[in-house]
């Protein structure tokens, strides 16, 4: 009889099977724990990189503050660092809206909380300090601090930070991020730790010195010359200069270059120089000493060049186009045109103007030299000469005005005559001054209309005259119909004159004011009205809508002669912060300008003149 072994497993392999296979479980479970906890200790890292940034870029702008001390303080959370916009605290959006905003401003991985510490040395300047929570995991009494997932943290969060190449790296750099072990001991680490142990602490400083890129704060500690170079480091010719790439040696999306401005402390001007590699020479001829843009090369120009004041050249100003003006040509020397000449505005010209086409001027031409033209000469508009015009015919559709006009044969005038005395020449004591005395033998007219008639008698049934002065009584043997029409309070000379307003009250002019015999002042009782007192002071006060910094406002009416007082108040300051900055700009006889709070309810204004 043959004993067989039965096949399969016993219990005892099955045992040592199970385990092994749960051993194996474990390790891999626990092995991807602690794969999953340093991801997201990376991803602390990451937010911790976030914020030390942000604080960063707050001290670097902050660091131009008039009163940098009135910084310090201790802030807690986030919020510090958002705009107002989303609720946070901040004017400028130093911490993107959405950072942490899931886990109410705490970290997404151990839900740390931020506290920072702003300070200020004037030697140093200003600094930021942040301690965070100790990271523990767990919970009750198996809750432990994770020191290896705290340092893996700070080991990414400082990871994009350079360390400069003077002294040690706590002390060098713009921003550490570092883990302080809960241990005692010396350790360079201490300057950043401090008594905060088994937490990381991330210190802030504005070192200008430490940082690799052109900083945007005013806080450059290099005083070099900026250079780009992309070919050999060390050219040694003019060809190794040129083979460097001119397209990696852009400067793009500038929103501004400006010279130095007043303070240079080099000694030398403060004009911002533009051209040639060497331009020392520039320096010795430009004629702008300060806050001046000088270009030392040839310019081209493309597009349109505007130039909102005037345009000053030493040399020839050469066009291939039109030469076009829309406003006033002044020229200090000769100006030689060969093509045509076209002016909307005045043309002047110290010198000689030569044009040898058509010249087409549509306002005055004023020419202290020679106007030379081998055609034509046609102005549309008023032509002004210093010298004599000579000319077989003058063909003028307007005016001919001249101190001097000789015609050697008769002249024909379809248009007005303008002089200012016509003198006869068979006896010059006859003459004809419409402005001022004339002296005629006799006149034969139906009708005379003078300033002034010196006469020993005059019959006529009508007399038209702008003045006519009695040197005794003057009697009417019935009404007396004054057609002067004046407004009361408005402005009149000389004093003691007579009119009537629309509806025929009779008006006195009385200090330079027109007002009626015996009444009283005149005054408009309304939200915007005036007064005139009997002195001819005039007082008026307003409303306007107009607010704001610049803003500009009209009086109810003109004063007559000047503007001595203009106050303006803003209506129901409202706003936080509003601090009474009313003033006045300009000012003159119908409107004035002025910079208020930018209140809804406007503003109210007073004024006094005469």
């Amino acid at each position: 009889m043959n004993n067989n072994k039965n096949s399969g497993f016993t219990l005892l392999e099955l045992l040592l099977v199970i385990g092994i296979t749960t051993t194996m479980a474990v390790v891999s479970f626990q092995d991807k724990m602690l794969e999953t906890e340093q991801a997201q200790a990376r991803r602390l890292g990451m937010e911790l990189f976030q914020y030390n940034s942000a604080v960063q870029n707050y001290l670097a702008h902050q660091s131009g503050h008039a009163n940098p001390s009135s910084l310090q303080g201790t802030f807690t959370g986030v919020n510090w660092l958002k705009s107002t916009s989303c609720g946070g605290t901040a004017d400028k959006e130093w911490l993107s809206c959405n950072f942490l905003a899931h886990s109410n401003g705490k970290t997404s991985f151990g839900r740390l909380s931020f506290t920072t510490e702003i300070k200020y040395d004037p030697a140093a300047g200003l600094s930021g300090r942040t301690v965070m929570d100790k990271l523990s995991l767990g919970s009750g009494t198996s809750r432990q601090d994770r020191a290896d997932l705290s340092g893996l943290a700070a080991l990414v969060a400082s990871g994009a930070y350079a360390v400069s190449e003077d002294g040690k790296a706590v002390t060098a750099q713009d921003s550490t991020v570092a883990y302080c072990p809960d241990t005692a001991g010396t350790s360079p680490i201490n300057a950043v730790c401090q008594s905060d142990k088994g937490s990381i602490v991330m210190l802030s400083r504005n070192l200008s010195a430490a940082d690799r890129w052109l900083r945007v704060d005013h806080g450059n500690a290099m005083q070099n010359v900026l250079e780009f170079r992309t070919g050999d480091p060390t050219p040694s010719s003019q060809s190794d200069i040129k083979a460097i790439d001119s397209v990696s040696r852009q400067i793009r999306n500038v929103a501004r270059i400006y010279n130095l401005g007043s303070g240079n402390s080099n000694g030398e001007s403060d004009n911002l120089y533009l051209g040639k590699k060497h331009g020392d020479a520039a320096k010795a001829m430009v004629t702008l000493p300060n806050n001046a843009v000088v270009v030392d090369a040839d310019q081209e120009v493309l597009g349109k060049l505007v130039v909102a004041a005037s345009i000053d050249a030493r040399g020839d100003i050469s066009t291939k186009g039109n030469l076009r003006s829309d406003g006033d040509a002044s020229i200090g020397k000769n100006m030689t045109v060969a093509g045509t000449t076209k002016s909307v505005g005045d043309l002047i010209t110290d010198s000689n103007l030569g044009v040898g086409k058509n010249a087409v001027i549509s306002g005055k031409t004023t020419s202290i030299g020679d106007i030379q033209g081998q055609a034509n000469l046609n102005i549309a508009k008023d032509g002004v000469f210093g010298g004599k015009v000579t000319a077989q015919n003058i063909n003028a559709k307007g005016d001919i005005s001249s101190n001097t006009l000789n015609i050697a044969g008769g002249g024909r005038f379809g248009g007005d005559i303008y002089a200012p005395k016509l003198i006869d020449s068979n006896d010059n004591n006859y003459l004809i001054d419409p402005n001022g005395w004339s002296n005629l033998n006799a006149i034969n007219a139906n009708s005379i209309n003078a300033n002034s008639i010196n006469s020993n008698a005059i019959n006529s049934n009508d007399v038209s005259s702008n003045t006519i002065t009695s040197r005794g009584r003057l009697t009417a043997n019935e009404f007396i119909d004054l057609k002067g029409v004046a407004g009361e309070g408005g402005g009149c000379w000389p004093n003691g004159v007579l009119g009537r307003t629309a509806i025929g009250e009779i008006l006195s002019c009385q200090s330079g004011i027109w007002k009626k015999a015996g009444g009283m002042d005149k005054a408009s009782l309304s939200g915007n009205g005036s007064t005139t007192l009997p002195s001819g002071l005039i007082i008026q006060w307003g409303t306007t809508g107009a607010r704001g910094n610049g803003a500009t406002a009209c009086y109810n009416f003109p004063f007559p002669n000047a503007v001595f007082f203009v106050n303006v108040t803003t209506v129901g300051r409202a706003h936080a912060g509003a601090n009474g900055h009313d003033y006045i700009g300009w000012k003159n006889n119908s409107c004035f300008s002025f910079t208020s709070e930018p209140e809804s309810g406007g503003t109210q204004w007073f004024a006094i003149g005469f």
